[in-house]
């Protein structure tokens, strides 16, 4: 499970508060509306690896989760983040 986040849910009021999933899904699957397809800007990123809490408000970040967030609370949650420099 991944996402793309552009801003911090605490900071931005949550009418224009944006982000993409990421998943995989098994099997035949069907859905509503087709997929989205999410282009990542190329260049240089900051790599990140623990929670991810404790980001700047006004990043746009890419994440991985590497354990569930279903459950996990956020001090014990792991994530990848790719963050633009």
């Amino acid at each position: 499970m991944g996402g793309v986040f552009y801003g911090d849910p605490s900071a931005v009021v949550r009418d224009p508060l944006r982000s993409h999933a990421r998943f995989v899904m098994r099997g035949d699957v069907t859905l509503a509306t087709p997929p989205e397809k999410v282009t990542l800007p190329a260049g240089r990123h900051a790599d990140l690896y623990g929670p991810h809490a404790d980001l700047p408000a006004d990043s746009s970040a890419f994440v991985v989760y590497l354990n569930s967030p279903l459950g996990t609370t956020p001090e014990a949650l792991v994530t990848e983040t790719r963050m633009p420099r």
